[in-house]
């Protein structure tokens, strides 16, 4: 976020301070139901945690996103159980601060149903850089 407004910017125009919003897409051809996602953070960014932050979620994200809010589990991932997403893509939206400079492996999110784990997905893992203001 820059200022107000959300500006799209490459993994690489990152900058110490700047709220990001990290869109994760998942592709489904048929409606599923009880779907887990797990998100692991790049160790320079840091989850804002939704409980505490609620209304600036909902004025950051939209009402959509608000009501599939994630938690943040021990190990400080990023999860979400979703009951059913539709057979199309779902968006998976959360909150960070890049807090620390330097470079970043932000390691491959999973997607996996619940009660049947042998179906599961993973995206590409990234380098990010956050640089100095």
């Amino acid at each position: 976020m820059t200022g107000s407004e959300w500006k799209e910017v490459s993994e690489n125009e990152i900058q110490v301070g700047q709220l990001v919003k990290v869109r994760l897409f998942a592709f489904s051809p048929i409606p599923r139901a009880h779907v887990l996602i797990t998100d692991t953070r790049a160790k320079g960014l840091f989850a804002l945690n939704p409980l505490h932050r609620q209304k600036q979620y909902a004025n950051w994200l939209g009402k959509s996103t608000v009501q599939t809010l994630p938690h943040i589990n021990s190990k400080g991932q990023i999860v979400w159980h979703r009951y059913q997403i539709s057979d199309s893509v779902t968006i998976f939206e959360y909150l960070a601060e890049a807090r620390c400079n330097g470079e970043y492996i932000s390691p491959a999110a999973n997607i996996e149903l619940m009660y049947a784990p042998e179906i599961n997905g993973n995206s590409d893992a990234k380098m990010i850089a956050i640089q100095s203001k």
